[in-house]
């Protein structure tokens, strides 16, 4: 593999910097940061050894920005499991979960984890693990509350 180098002009290394400077994910942060070395004149394989990265991973992030530009080093998607709860089910779930559950039937007050994964169950047919159930309340903005003994 031939050390490989910046062709594309679309942006300079300071537009760059200040991409890297506005980006929130990690991930992304260091792409920009490869590309902005070498935009400043360092090939692939001095930019993996000094960030220390794969050089192919360097390699393939200046191939996809030349061949595409700043589009090509976006991510395609996020790795893992797709969720089995659709977004139209998940508004259904936070307008669910902002009642009290005994408004919905059911003999608790208080949403927790086992709660959510149970009320998925019997809403929408499908299950979900209490984890995840926790995990997308945090993501919904609500909060673990506890009442005072």
């Amino acid at each position: 593999m031939k050390p490989i180098g910046i062709t594309r002009t679309g942006y300079t290394a300071d537009e760059i910097w200040t991409f890297y400077k506005k980006e929130c994910d990690g991930r992304m942060k260091e792409r920009y940061h490869a590309i902005a070395l070498m935009l400043e004149g360092k090939n692939a394989h001095e930019v993996a050894d000094a960030l220390h990265l794969s050089r192919n991973t360097t390699w393939e992030w200046a191939t996809a920005y030349n061949e595409v530009g700043i589009e090509g080093l976006k991510r395609r998607s996020p790795p893992g499991r797709p969720s089995c709860i659709s977004e139209t089910e998940k508004e259904l779930l936070k307008t669910d979960i902002q009642k009290n559950p005994r408004e919905l039937g059911y003999d608790f007050s208080v949403w927790d984890g086992k709660s959510v994964s149970h009320h998925v169950e019997q809403r929408f047919g499908k299950h979900i693990g209490v984890r995840r159930a926790q995990t997308m309340l945090n993501q919904m903005g609500f909060s673990l509350q506890r009442p005072e003994l």
